[in-house]
């Protein structure tokens, strides 16, 4: 090798090229070829150390490093992206790092050559389509600043016939390696000849020459060398059945050049049939036209017995697969489906193509289970070995089913693990029983416990074989000590008899027994009364097994039904010589049952009244009642109340009614007595007449004689008007304010119940305020169907309102004598309101501060009538309009009420007895 060159040298940099290409090209090993790569690329780049590495499997292997003309030995491979072979082997561009020091892809490079500041590495391509051979490295300690253009351009041409030199090798490694492949695919050829049943054969087309091996005739059941070689006999040894099929193959091979292979039976001299596989192809000449056609022929009966075997074996495995009412799944070792059978589709709702090659776990486990599950089943595939593990999935619909699970790993031929074979049954519906039945159990044992019923069962002689504790506090006997004995046993003579030839009646026939009732003996001695019901069972083969049953303590009904009957009785003798009625309605107001008492009020048969409706006995307009009577009694369950009927006469009676809603089983009916009580309220409107006219004669009186005391007090006011003239309007004011409560008074003296009549106090107090005029007040009463009737309390008030309102009126007109019938008075009404209306004349307005309700602008007469005001039922106002001051007066209920004309007689009330 030569000695470092300059960088100027470039005729010495050539001589190297060309001496480097010589020895390159030399045969030599490829270990060699990179180290003579190396060498030359450092003394071509005047490098300090350099290494080059070979593309093996995907990374890029250094094996040594030259640094400062010594031999390191490494053992490093970079893969795609790691270091700068790991870019090259990405990019398989050239790399250039002037500055390597700070680019950490050149760690090893640095830790390798200590002191490196620079490098330059070079792809390695082969091959018309550039495959990546391996990588150069060259590493230069001096200077920052690199190789130069002309070194890489020099170094690129050294790879390139380094690249050349590795393609030879590997293109004369492959030529020995075939032809050691041929002269072992030639050895094994022989060897198979000798010791397997195949033989070869040899047919020349255009001469019709038959060349067979030694091994065919033993195929086709003949000694070697006994069977002509030609073609005809070898159509006679094929079976018929397959002989043109054979003969097609034949002859598509040839005319079509297609492959020929077929599988055909041949039948030996001595009738054995067996089966040969031939293969063969056709060689032509340069026009395309067949010459020969070679094969060999293997006995393949073996095979095709074990694959008819393997075919029934896997159709039976097939059928019981699809129609096994269990799951068969498989899968592989991530836990993903490779199949499974349709008993599993139709309880899973879903389909194997629907999720097959998907996570078994994540389908059917919650996903709060299914990555645990899952990563366990991965870790853990090869040690399965559970039976009988209970666990979950969830179908397609979100229903959750319960199966039980037997696994079993699948291994390969050499034992390795490639799946897991589970089985597994649907027990849903079988935990759903268990669950019910322990539930059932539990119900029974918490019945059993819990019930005052007694629980027995007995064998088919009636003989107890259990009972349960309740007998001790029925009875008196302890539940061990009746095991064994009958129920007869505990009955008295005169019952025993009876009870048991009902009871093997009924076991005769094998029939449920219903509220059989039994008298049987306490311990103590005393009676006890039981209803006996129970049922047969049946073993699991269907044989009658006895009877279960209760026995429920009746003693205490018995006594009660006995009770009941004489009270019935001693009721029914009541009801039947009961002077009141007795009516027996149900909820719809229809009469069910009456007693005679109450036919006979009303004058009606009883097969008339049952069934009528009771409002249909009610007087007109009292319809609606009954439904609310009826509403109430159901509310609070009874009621009492006083009501009419019309009799079948025509009569009109009242009744006073007591009525109780009853209820037996589902049944319900309301229980009514009635009294007749007309007689009595006659008698007691008869007494109130009496008190209502005493009353209203002593209320006339004390009327009267207010009036009158009112009138003494009139007439000392106006003697006491001479001596003082200077009190003439107050005095005159006051004495119209007692003149209206005396009239109110007068009214009362001389109405009943001391009911005044607002017209006729309008009128009687316009005529008062009016006297000293001489015309006095236009009044209007526009009323012409109702009376308004006042209040007593409010009667004294309101005539002072009026009396003020009018006086007011006369003394704001400005007018005397014959004009004051410019003031009128209006009293009309207007729905359920009852309206006075006042009107004046008047010069001027309404003050301008003027306010009825706060008071203000009003005078003496007009506060008055504010304070005096009701605080319901009234209400007052003033407005000026077109020259006149109107007062409004409105009334309403309660201060006022309306009501219908009377007539000279008033036929209102109800005709009672005549």
């Amino acid at each position: 090798m030569n000695s470092r060159v300059t960088t100027d040298d470039l005729p010495d940099r050539l001589r190297i090229l060309t001496q480097a290409t010589q020895q390159l090209h030399a045969g030599i090993e490829s270990d060699e070829v990179l180290r003579l790569l190396v060498q030359f690329a450092v003394e071509l780049s005047v490098a300090d150390a350099g290494a080059a590495g070979l593309h093996q499997d995907g990374e890029i292997c250094f094996k040594a490093i030259l640094n400062d003309n010594n031999w390191q030995t490494v053992d490093r491979c970079f893969s795609h992206g790691e270091g700068i072979a790991g870019w090259l082997l990405e990019q398989t561009e050239l790399f250039i790092c002037p500055g390597c020091q700070d680019d950490p892809r050149a760690a090893w490079q640095k830790q390798q050559v200590p002191g490196v500041r620079s490098l330059v590495a070079v792809p390695i391509m082969g091959g018309r389509e550039g495959r990546l051979l391996g990588c150069l490295e060259l590493y230069n300690k001096q200077s920052d600043t690199g190789f130069s253009a002309q070194a890489i351009a020099l170094l690129q041409a050294l790879v390139a016939s380094a690249a050349g030199a590795l393609e030879n090798l590997r293109r004369l490694e492959a030529h020995v390696d075939k032809q050691r492949d041929m002269e072992s695919c030639l050895d094994r050829f022989m060897r198979s000849q000798q010791f397997s049943d195949i033989g070869t054969w040899d047919w020349n087309i255009q001469t019709g020459e038959l060349y067979w091996s030694e091994r065919i005739g033993p195929l086709f059941g003949y000694p070697p060398g006994a069977l002509e070689t030609s073609y005809e006999n070898f159509l006679s040894a094929v079976h018929p059945d397959d002989r043109q099929t054979v003969i097609d193959a034949v002859n598509a091979c040839i005319e079509r050049s297609e492959p020929y292979e077929v599988e055909h039976r041949v039948v030996w001299p001595d009738g054995t049939v067996r089966w040969v596989l031939e293969r063969g192809d056709v060689s032509r000449d340069a026009a395309g036209l067949p010459l020969r056609m070679l094969g060999v022929v293997k006995d393949v009966t073996r095979r095709k017995r074990a694959e008819a075997s393997l075919r029934e074996q896997r159709d039976f495995a097939e059928v019981v697969i699809e129609t096994a009412q269990s799951i068969v799944l498989v899968l592989d070792t991530s836990g993903r489906i490779v199949l499974f059978n349709p008993y599993l589709e139709e309880i899973s709702g879903y389909s194997l193509e629907e999720v097959k090659g998907q996570d078994w776990f994540k389908c059917f486990l919650p996903l709060s289970k299914a990555i645990k599950f899952s990563e366990l089943y991965q870790e853990g595939i090869e040690n399965i070995l559970l039976r009988g593990k209970v666990g979950p999935i969830f179908t397609k619909s979100g229903e959750f089913r319960e199966i039980e699970w037997y696994y079993k790993t699948l291994k390969d031929q050499q034992g390795k693990v490639i799946g897991l074979l589970a089985t597994g049954q649907d027990i849903t519906h079988r935990r759903e029983t268990e669950y019910a039945l322990r539930e059932s159990e539990a119900r029974f044992r918490g019945l059993v416990e819990s019930t005052s019923d007694w629980i027995w069962e007995v064998d088919q002689q009636g003989l107890y074989t259990y009972v349960s504790p309740q007998v001790e506090s029925m009875l008196g006997y302890s539940p061990d000590s009746l095991i064994g004995k009958s129920p007869f046993d505990l009955m008295p003579p005169s019952e025993r008899s009876r009870v048991q030839m009902e009871f093997f009646s009924h076991v005769k026939n094998q029939q449920p027994i219903s509220r059989l009732v039994n008298a049987n003996t306490h311990v103590s001695g005393r009676e006890v009364i039981l209803e006996t019901s129970g049922v047969p069972f049946y073993d699991s083969y269907g044989r009658f097994g006895g009877y279960r049953g209760i026995d429920r303590d009746i003693s205490d009904r018995i006594a009660a039904e006995r009770a009941l009957k004489v009270q019935t009785l001693r009721n029914r003798l009541i009801l039947e010589n009961s002077h009141d009625g007795l009516v027996i309605l149900n909820l719809d107001g229809s009469i069910r049952e009456v007693n005679d008492a109450y036919c006979r009020m009303l004058g009606y048969d009883r097969n008339v009244l049952v069934g009528k409706r009771l409002s249909d006995l009610k007087v007109p307009g009292y319809a609606p009642e009954v439904a609310a009577r009826i509403k109430k009694i159901m509310e609070y369950g009874y009621d009492h109340f006083e009501s009419s009927h019309r009799c079948h006469d025509g009569r009109v009676i009242d009744l006073d009614i007591s009525a109780t809603l009853a209820k037996i089983g589902e049944d319900q009916f309301i229980f009514s007595f009635v009294r007749d009580i007309t007689e009595r309220r006659l008698k007691e409107q008869m007494r109130l007449q009496e008190v209502q006219a005493q009353r209203d004669t002593l209320v006339k009186e004390v009327h009267h004689r207010i009036k009158n005391h009112l009138q003494g007090i009139i007439n000392l006011l106006r003697n006491h008007i001479q001596d003082k003239p200077e009190l003439v309007e107050a005095m005159e004011s006051a004495i119209s304010q007692v003149e209206s409560i005396a009239l109110v008074h007068g009214l009362q003296s001389r109405l009943s119940q001391g009911m005044v009549e607002l017209a006729d106090l309008l009128k009687m107090i316009c005529k008062a305020v009016g006297h000293p005029t001489s015309a006095g007040i236009q009044l209007e009463i526009d009323c012409p169907t109702t009376d308004v009737v006042i209040r007593p309390n409010d009667a004294v008030p309101l005539a002072l309102i009026i009396n003020e309102l009018l006086q007011n009126a006369v003394k704001h007109s400005g007018l005397t004598g014959a004009s004051s019938s410019a003031i009128t008075a209006k009293l009309l009404t207007d729905d359920e309101n009852v309206i006075l209306l006042v009107s004046n004349p008047s010069a001027v307005a309404l003050p301008v501060n003027f306010n009825l309700q706060e008071g203000l602008g009003l005078g003496t007469g007009l506060t008055l009538a504010r304070d005096l005001l009701p605080h319901q039922g009234a209400e007052l106002s003033l407005t000026f309009k077109e020259g006149r001051v109107i007062a409004r007066l409105i009334l309403q209920t309660p201060v006022v009420s309306l009501e219908r004309k009377r007539l000279a007689q008033d036929f209102s009330v109800p005709n009672r007895l005549m």
